[in-house]
C-alpha cells in the first residue's frame, strides 16, 4: 500500500515562464499482487494567471483562466492475469468525476471512464480500450486533463489536446511487438462525441523503435487524422534519436 500528495504553486510554462497556480494532487493505492492493483485520486486544479496557461488544457468556456478550474476524483483498477502457456490478458478499469473548484465554472460538470483488456504472449500483444471523456447536459464543457502528457492520448496527430465541449468518445485497437530488435506498434482510432454520438473523424498511428545499444535508440512515427466532423485532415511523421546514461 502507498500513498502520493503534492502541491504546485508554480508551472513552468513551455514559453519558460513560471505561472501561479494552486493545485493539490493525492493518490493511495493498494497491490496486492500482478492480479490486482486499486488506486484512488483526486486533482484540484487552480489556474491563478491573468490568462490561460500555454501549453495547458483550456476549455472552450468564455471567461477568464479561473473559469476552467476544476476538481477531479477517481478509481481505477487494474492488472494482469496470466492464463497459461505464456499468455496473459491486462485489463484497466478506471472512472472520474469532475466538478468546478477555485472558481471554475458551474457548467463544468462530467465524467470520465476507461475500460482497457487485449492479450500478450510472447512479446507480442493485442489491446482494444474505450475511453469516454463525458460532457455535461448541455454539451458545452468536455472533461478536460490539463497537466497531461498531451501527445501520448487521443492520437498522435494531435486533433485533440483539448477536449471539445461535446466531450470525445474514443474506441482505439492497438497491435504491438518487438522483432529483430526493433519495437512495433499500429493504433487504430474511431472519435466520436460523448454528447450525441457525432462521428469527429479516425486516427492511424505507426511506430517503429529500434535500440542499438543500452544508451542509444532510434525510431520513425507517423500520424495521420481524417477528419469527419471535427477539425481538419492532420498528417505528421518524425524521426527521432534517444540518448539515455
Amino acid at each position: 500500500m502507498g500513498a502520493y500528495a503534492a502541491y504546485i504553486w508554480r508551472i513552468k510554462n513551455i514559453l519558460n515562464e513560471n505561472v501561479p497556480n494552486k493545485t493539490f494532487l493525492g493518490e493511495v493505492h493498494w497491490q496486492p499482487s500482478t492480479l490486482f492493483r486499486a488506486q484512488a485520486f483526486g486533482y484540484w486544479y487552480g489556474n491563478q494567471a491573468r490568462s490561460s496557461i500555454p501549453g495547458a488544457a483550456a476549455c472552450f468556456l468564455p471567461g477568464n483562466a479561473q473559469i476552467c478550474n476544476s476538481q477531479t476524483l477517481g478509481l481505477r483498477f487494474q492488472g494482469v492475469v496470466p492464463v497459461g502457456s505464456g499468455v496473459q490478458i491486462p485489463y484497466d478499469v478506471s472512472y472520474a468525476k469532475q466538478l468546478p473548484y477555485d472558481a471554475g465554472s458551474s457548467l463544468i460538470n462530467a465524467q470520465y471512464y476507461h475500460l482497457s483488456t487485449g492479450v500478450r504472449w510472447a512479446g507480442f500483444g493485442a489491446i482494444a480500450n474505450y475511453m469516454v471523456m463525458g460532457s455535461n447536459r448541455t454539451g458545452s464543457y468536455g472533461f478536460q486533463t490539463p497537466l497531461a502528457s498531451k501527445h501520448l492520448f487521443n492520437g498522435w496527430a494531435e486533433v485533440f489536446l483539448t477536449t471539445p465541449p461535446n466531450g470525445l468518445r474514443s474506441l482505439y485497437f492497438t497491435l504491438d511487438g518487438t522483432l529483430l530488435g526493433t519495437a512495433f506498434q499500429a493504433t487504430y482510432y474511431d472519435f466520436r462525441s460523448a454528447y450525441r454520438g457525432e462521428n469527429y473523424g479516425h486516427e492511424v498511428d505507426l511506430s517503429a523503435i529500434h535500440r542499438f545499444s543500452a544508451h542509444w535508440s532510434a525510431g520513425i512515427q507517423y500520424a495521420d487524422y481524417r477528419r469527419s466532423h471535427y477539425g481538419v485532415n492532420t498528417e505528421g511523421a518524425w524521426v527521432f534519436v534517444t540518448a539515455a546514461f
